[in-house]
């Protein structure tokens, strides 16, 4: 309704915008009737003085104003209009998302800390089914620790499911942090060589299970910090660089309950500055395994151990640096971290700053720029085909 109100105003601001301008009451659908009405002609007293438009700031403050309280003449109404319309505009940071699901508070995590958490959107019944099959693709019995052989596995697929059908809350989360499903790959790729999962579709999850049953379970356990061992950045079937789209985000999806001490991973939140950093310095790309990570780890302060119950999920920048960690309590731990896969390169230099995906917006805001005309000085690779 908002945005066809002000189409008939003829502001050019979609109704995306942090601001927003509408009549109350009698309302103009053209600059001529906004004349009539200003001017009295076409509308009695009661409606003249009835007639404001209200700017509305996107935290809950509204003003209302009416011609007579600002003192404006017919015309000088409308131009006051249309100069609130084009600051709006013209406020990058402050645009009113497009956002579906995702909070306000959700979308400033992600440009102060490079995540966001989305609590309880997971089909637990699926989860448990699953879980139980993966207990018997292991051969491992889920009431008898001792059959649990290894520590630590990591699965590859055996049952798939649409995000949108097992998560339908992330689905929506995904889509308002990469800018929309029309910028989501859609062809499933199958990788090389990989020790975990053998492909990549970005439209949907799996039981490709990362399980920490006991790993390090005989040792006391090691807070996060830049002494555990095993930082690293994901995505070791590409050369990564600043706007690279083969794995464009970090997921983390709780299958299972992540407790404190429990295997939870731990995360480097300002590494992600780091990284962008590292990324922008180096246009001609970085292998997967030449990322130096003291020197990356020396430059970060803030390390976090993540916790959750069933069914949350974490969308990390996948600039986070990021590592496994023990399970000393001994209940193990289910999780996944799907790959999501754009069909283009991140575009950091938009005409329109209000195009800018979150993911993007994010990119930049780390970097300290308003846009970059990023341009690799090598040519991109990716260790895979398509299935």
């Amino acid at each position: 309704m908002l945005a066809d109100r002000t189409e008939c105003l003829g502001l050019p601001i979609p109704y995306r915008r942090h601001w927003a301008f509408f009549a109350c009451c009698a309302y103009p659908t053209s600059q001529n009737d906004l004349t009539k009405n200003v001017s009295g002609r076409g509308m009695n007293s009661g409606a003249k003085s009835r007639t404001k438009f209200v700017e509305s700031r996107g935290a809950g403050e509204l003003k209302f104003l009416s011609a007579k309280t600002l003192g404006l003449t017919k015309n000088l109404w409308w131009l006051h209009l249309s100069v609130m319309a084009k600051k709006s505009d013209s406020k990058g940071d402050n645009i009113m998302p497009k956002y579906r699901v995702l909070s306000e508070e959700q979308v400033q995590s992600f440009l102060d800390n490079g995540y966001l958490v989305v609590r309880d959107c997971v089909d637990l019944s699926v989860a448990n089914r699953w879980i139980d099959e993966a207990y018997s693709r292991l051969g491992y019995d889920r009431n008898n620790p001792a059959t649990w052989e290894k520590d630590i596995v990591w699965l590859d697929h055996k049952n798939f499911m649409p995000i949108r059908e097992v998560a339908p809350k992330a689905w929506g989360a995904l889509l308002d942090v990469i800018g929309g499903e029309e910028r989501l790959e859609t062809q499933t790729m199958r990788l090389r060589e990989s020790g975990h999962f053998t492909s990549i579709n970005s439209l949907e999850w799996s039981d490709c299970f990362i399980v920490n049953f006991r790993r390090g379970a005989d040792k006391p356990w090691q807070p996060p910090s830049k002494n555990v061992s095993g930082w690293h950045k994901d995505g070791s079937y590409f050369k990564h660089f600043l706007d690279s789209r083969e794995q464009a985000l970090l997921p983390i999806v709780l299958w299972s309950d992540m407790l404190h001490q429990g295997g939870g991973t731990f995360i480097c939140p300002d590494s992600v500055k780091v990284v962008a950093r590292y990324l922008f310095d180096r246009p001609q790309g970085v292998n997967a395994h030449d990322f130096d990570y003291t020197e990356i780890l020396s430059k970060c302060s803030r390390f976090e151990e993540v916790t959750g119950k069933a069914g949350d999920f974490f969308i990390l920048h996948p600039f986070t640096v990021h590592a496994s960690s023990q399970n000393v309590i001994g209940k193990p731990r289910f999780m996944t971290n799907p790959p999501v896969v754009l069909k283009e390169p991140l575009n950091l230099n938009r005409a329109n700053p209000n195009d800018f995906s979150l993911l993007e917006r994010a990119t930049l805001h780390y970097l300290g720029l308003d846009r970059l005309d990023f341009r690799p000085t090598s040519a991109r690779e990716a260790d895979w085909v398509p299935a």
